[in-house]
């Protein structure tokens, strides 16, 4: 059965035969911005056909593009106490001079006592 279809009324077509930029507009109404189309295709972020009567898609070229947008959503899971403690705000960080550190005295093999501890005076008085 052949339907007619007058000029300025939009026939439905199947999914694989290209439709003109303005008429994916119409076709989709809210769904694409201003120029979203053209500046897609000038980026090279959509597949088209590139026809005398101006550009044309598919409702798969579509898709692809329209899957390219689509984002994840965000996890905001609850932390445990353990995460929580890790992450420290940078408000809350002291400010100032860190604690002065102090050498761990050990006896190194062949050491005196008396040797170490000449040692560790010294390094004390390096930091």
């Amino acid at each position: 059965m052949a339907e007619n279809h007058s000029k300025g009324e939009a026939a439905a077509s199947p999914d694989w035969i290209p439709i003109h930029e303005t008429e994916v507009y119409d076709r989709f109404p809210g769904l694409f911005a201003d120029r979203e189309l053209r500046e897609a295709r000038q980026a090279g972020q959509i597949r088209w056909y590139d026809l005398r009567k101006g550009p044309h898609y598919t409702v798969g070229q579509l898709m692809e593009y329209l899957a390219t947008k689509e984002r994840m959503p965000c996890r905001n899971e609850k932390l445990d106490s353990e995460k929580e403690s890790q992450l420290v705000s940078s408000k809350s960080v002291a400010t100032g001079s860190p604690e002065k550190r102090r050498a761990n005295i050990s006896t190194i093999v062949g050491m005196t006592p008396a040797l170490e501890k000449s040692a560790a005076e010294l390094l004390e008085k390096q930091t």
